[in-house]
């Protein structure tokens, strides 16, 4: 590769604008570990990061690199995409980076090296409802955060944030946990832990059917499984002013507690025919209010649009 020149000059970047880069760049894959028989591709870093095309040339020299920094992660990912389609192989890609046009790659995005405090959970369910508004259906995070303190496994107040990112990771296009230089087994984080984490794993099983239903969606009509509430809702004022409440798929809606320490919590039901069902009690309330419901460590708020609830068992 470098002696063929197919490096971002002065940098550690395969240059895909080059089309002879891309190229070498497959072949290496194609002949080391295509044969190994890999299912799911993880295209780390595919920014670049750092501001690495800025003041520089690419393309062999013929563009900016600042006017076309947006595109690179597209060319990866598409590089993989082709290659592995080429090979006979239905290509799942994880890449920490993406915009608008890379889902037509078999491409999943999910947010980076994030922290674990309250804030930056919060705007991981900001940030993924923008990347669904945007046209990009696979998403998710590293559930716990990347970043994670030392004392982890012992300190109470990360293993609820933990319980918290991983309660609503079950909600998400995909679900996965994920840390550096962490052992994040549940059994890691005692046994109360390791009981509700167990139970979340448990749950997104049994909804599997339900997200392979709207996951066909996905690639049939240009659905999002991870909704924000005015995509369903247009008519209902409230519903743009939910922040963190959104829909997962056609029948479910997730209220992720964002907070600690919290007992109860509060959810906007958007108005709509048939109302709401608390999906853990059975309990009916008309849609239009706000309902305060009990919460634990052990689940957040979810309900089901009773119109929709069929859907759960396809």
């Amino acid at each position: 590769m470098v002696r063929d020149n197919y490096y971002i000059n002065g940098t550690d970047w395969i240059d895909f604008f080059n089309p002879d880069a891309a190229k070498a760049y497959w072949k290496n894959f194609r002949e080391r570990l295509v044969p190994l028989g890999i299912d799911a591709w993880w295209q780390d870093a595919t920014e670049p990061e750092n501001d690495d095309l800025v003041g520089r040339r690419v393309n062999n020299g013929k563009w900016a690199g600042e006017e076309v920094r947006n595109v690179y992660p597209l060319l990866v990912n598409k590089t993989v995409f082709e290659g592995l389609t080429q090979a006979g192989k239905e290509p799942m890609i994880l890449t920490r980076s993406g915009f608008p046009g890379i889902q037509r790659y078999g491409s999943a995005l999910w947010s980076g090296d994030v922290g674990n405090d309250w804030e930056t959970f919060r705007r991981q369910i900001v940030a993924g409802l923008g990347v669904q508004a945007a046209g990009i259906p696979w998403w998710t995070y590293d559930a716990g955060g990347f970043f994670r303190p030392s004392n982890q496994y012992t300190d109470a107040d990360y293993i609820e944030r933990l319980l918290r990112w991983i309660e609503t990771s079950v909600y998400l296009p995909l679900m996965r946990v994920h840390g550096y230089m962490s052992n994040t087994e549940p059994w890691n984080y005692g046994e109360e832990a390791k009981g509700i984490i167990a139970n979340c794993l448990r749950e997104r099983e049994k909804l599997l059917p339900y997200i392979a239903q709207c996951s066909e969606a996905i690639s049939k009509e240009g659905y999002t499984l991870m909704r924000p509430l005015v995509f369903d809702f247009a008519d209902d004022p409230m519903a743009l002013q939910q922040k963190y409440e959104y829909m997962f798929g056609p029948s479910l809606l997730i209220s992720p507690v964002t907070e600690p320490h919290a007992t109860e919590w509060k959810t906007y039901l958007p108005k709509c025919e048939g109302g709401w069902r608390d999906y853990r009690t059975g309990k009916h309330y008309d849609g239009g209010q706000t309902v305060t419901t009990a919460v634990s460590k052990a689940f957040i708020p979810v309900f089901v649009r009773e119109s929709e609830a069929a859907r759960l068992n396809p």
